[in-house]
C-alpha cells in the first residue's frame, strides 16, 4: 500500500466520475513531478471537474490525479502511472493536485493546507524518482497562467500560512456522537490529525467514547524565515518574483500593485504581467507604455458554426492541438461564430474548426461545432 493510500481524509474516486475512454498509464518511475493547481471556481469537486473536462474540453479522464476539496477531503482520481492533461508537454512525468477555490480572490482553508502537506508528503515517499513540486505556472509553457495563485512552497514546507491555535480557543473537545479525529480537527483551524494524536498519546482514535475529554490546543508555529529583499532576478513570472521578496502575490494585491506603478485596467495578462516585474525590479513607477492594438485576422470569413455538444461552452484554443494550446477564451452553448475553415490539427480524430473569435484566429475542437 502506497504512503498516501493510509490518509485518513482520503476518498477514492478511480473510475466513478465522467470519462470516454481512458488514459495511458506508465511505471510510477517515470513520476518526477508534483503539480500544484487550483480550480479557478469557487465551488467544484471531482464529478463536475470530469464532466467538464470530458464533456467540454474532449478529454478522456479528468485531468487531476487528486483533487482536495474545501474540508480538507482528497479526492483520488488516477493511479500515480495515469497520464493525464494538465501541464501540457509535461503530463507524463508530472502527478497533478488541484485545490478547489479562486485563491486570485480567496485563500485555501486550512483543512486544504494541511491535507496538501500531508499528501506532498506521502508522494514524495511513493515516487521512486521524484525531483520537485512546482505550481502550474512553473511549468515550461505556461508562466502566464495565473495558477496556483497561493504560496504552496511554505505551506509544503510548514513554514507559514497555518494558523497557529484552534478558532475557538478552547483546550479541550468532549467527544459527541460521529466524532473522528478528522472530524475535530476540521473543526479547529491550525488543528490536524498529527497534533491531536500527540496531544493524546493514551486515546485510541478507533476507539473514541461518547463524552470523553480530549485535548485539542495545538503549540505555536515557528515563524517563516523572511526572504531576501532583491528577491529572484531570474524569473519571467510575476507570482514567483512576489512570492520571493515576501510579497503577497494574489491578483488582487497585483492589481493595486500595477495601479501603483502606472499599469491601468490590470486583468494578468501577459504583457501586464511582465511590464509589472519589469517595474518592480527597475523601481519605476511612470505610467506604462501603451500596448499596440491587436491586430485583426486576415483569415476571409467562409461560413459558421454553431456550437454543440459541451454543456455550458466550447474552449477556443490558439492553435489546434488540444494537448499542448492555450485557452484564448469560450464561446457559449448554441452561440454561433464565424469560421475561416477547418483544420486537421493534432490529438483529435475529428480535428478543429478555425474560428475567428474576438477579432483574431482561433481553434474549436471539430466535434463543438455543427456547420449552419
Amino acid at each position: 500500500m502506497a504512503h498516501f493510500e493510509k490518509l485518513s481524509q482520503l476518498k477514492d474516486l478511480r473510475g466513478k466520475t465522467a470519462h470516454n475512454g481512458w488514459q495511458p498509464v506508465y511505471d510510477v518511475s517515470v513520476k518526477t513531478d508534483i503539480a500544484i493547481h487550483h480550480s479557478l471556481t469557487k465551488e467544484g469537486d471531482s464529478y463536475s471537474f470530469a464532466n467538464y473536462h470530458v464533456h467540454t474540453n474532449g478529454w478522456h479522464e479528468i485531468a487531476y490525479a487528486f483533487v482536495i476539496l474545501k474540508d480538507g477531503t482528497i479526492e483520488w482520481n488516477h493511479d500515480l502511472g495515469v497520464l493525464s492533461y494538465h501541464v501540457g508537454n509535461s503530463n507524463k512525468f508530472a502527478v497533478g493536485i488541484c485545490l478547489v477555490g479562486d485563491f486570485r480572490s480567496e485563500k485555501p482553508t486550512e483543512a486544504q493546507k494541511r491535507s496538501l502537506k500531508q499528501l506532498v508528503d506521502c508522494l514524495k515517499k511513493d515516487m521512486p524518482n521524484y525531483k520537485r513540486t512546482r505550481g502550474h505556472n512553473e511549468f515550461p509553457g505556461y508562466s502566464w497562467k495565473a495558477c496556483p495563485e497561493f504560496d504552496y512552497r511554505a505551506v509544503c514546507s510548514g513554514e507559514k500560512e497555518f494558523a497557529s491555535v484552534p478558532a475557538s480557543g478552547a483546550s479541550t473537545h468532549t467527544i459527541q456522537q460521529g466524532d473522528t479525529f478528522w472530524s475535530i480537527a476540521n473543526e479547529n483551524e491550525g488543528l490536524s490529525v498529527d497534533d491531536l494524536k500527540k496531544l493524546n498519546p493514551s486515546v485510541d482514535p478507533s476507539k473514541l467514547k461518547i463524552g470523553e475529554k480530549i485535548k485539542i490546543k495545538e503549540t505555536a508555529s515557528k515563524p517563516a524565515p523572511k526572504p531576501a529583499s532583491n528577491g529572484d532576478m531570474k524569473t519571467t513570472s510575476i507570482v514567483t518574483y512576489l512570492k520571493s521578496i515576501g510579497v503577497d502575490s494574489s491578483f488582487n494585491y497585483r492589481a493595486k500593485l500595477a495601479a501603483k506603478y502606472g499599469i491601468s485596467r490590470y486583468k494578468g495578462t501577459a504583457p501586464q504581467n511582465i511590464s509589472l516585474l519589469s517595474k518592480m525590479r527597475g523601481g519605476s513607477k511612470s505610467a506604462a507604455p501603451k500596448t499596440a492594438t491587436p491586430k485583426k485576422s486576415s483569415s476571409p470569413v467562409k461560413g459558421k458554426i454553431k456550437i454543440i455538444g459541451v454543456n455550458s461552452a466550447a474552449i477556443v484554443m490558439d492553435k489546434p492541438d488540444r494537448n499542448s494550446s492555450k485557452n484564448i477564451g469560450t464561446i457559449k452553448k448554441n452561440a454561433t461564430v464565424n469560421i475561416s475553415g477547418s483544420v486537421k490539427g493534432k490529438n483529435n480524430p475529428r480535428g478543429y474548426w478555425e474560428v475567428i473569435y474576438d477579432g483574431k484566429r482561433g481553434y474549436v475542437s471539430g466535434q463543438f461545432g455543427r456547420k449552419v
